[in-house]
């Protein structure tokens, strides 16, 4: 089964939550690929920089 989407990023401070999120996103097939950012701030220089391009922002 093909993953519906390319590229997922996450962004979530709590290393704990971003594990078992990261973890469920990758059992389901949800992306491809899964970018796990520790801040907001993170996120945003990512897309500015153009270093990622996520189909889906959680």
């Amino acid at each position: 089964m093909t993953a519906p989407f390319k590229t997922c990023m996450l962004i979530d401070d709590n290393y704990i939550d971003s594990f078992i999120t990261r973890r469920v996103l990758e059992s389901s097939n949800f992306a491809e690929n899964i970018i796990v950012r520790q801040s907001p701030m993170e996120a945003i220089e990512s897309l500015k920089s153009g270093s990622v391009n996520p189909d889906v922002i959680f």
